[in-house]
C-alpha cells in the first residue's frame, strides 16, 4: 500500500515530494488524517500553529483529537521548536501508548526539526 506523509506547520514548508502533504492548521491536519487513515507513514507535528483558525487548536489539541478518534501514523515526529509544547505532546502520546490506546507499533519521536531525503521524501532520523 502506498503511504503518504503529513507535515503540520503554519510557517515551515514540507518536503517537495509527492508523498508529502502540508497542513497549516490543526483542523487541516485532522482532515488529512481522516482522509488517509491507515495510509499515513509519517505525521510530523509543530505545536504552535499561529492564529490560523481557532487559537486553542494547537498541536496538543490535535494529538488529543487523533488519540480520541484512533487516527495514527506509523511514525509521529514532533518537530516543534516550542520545547514545552513538544514535551506536552510527547508525554500525552507516550502515556496513551503505555496504556494501549496507541498501538505498540507506532513510533513516537521527540524532535528536533527533521531532515529529509529530497529525492525520496523519506524522513531521516538523526
Amino acid at each position: 500500500m502506498y503511504k503518504v506523509n503529513i507535515f503540520v506547520d503554519d510557517v515551515r514548508n514540507c518536503p517537495q515530494h509527492p508523498s508529502w502533504f502540508l497542513a497549516r492548521s490543526a483542523e487541516g491536519a485532522l482532515d488529512l488524517m481522516r482522509a488517509f487513515q491507515s495510509r499515513v507513514g509519517v505525521l510530523s507535528l509543530d505545536h504552535d500553529l499561529g492564529d490560523r483558525g481557532i487559537p486553542e487548536k494547537h498541536g496538543k489539541w490535535l494529538v488529543n483529537q487523533l488519540v480520541a478518534e484512533g487516527l495514527f501514523a506509523d511514525t509521529i515526529y514532533l518537530h516543534s521548536a516550542n520545547s514545552e509544547g513538544r514535551r506536552n505532546m510527547y508525554l500525552y502520546l507516550t502515556q496513551a501508548k503505555q496504556v494501549g490506546v496507541i498501538p505498540p507499533s507506532v513510533r513516537i519521536i521527540n524532535g528536533p526539526h527533521p531532515s529529509f531525503n529530497l529525492t525520496t521524501g523519506e524522513l531521516l532520523f538523526e
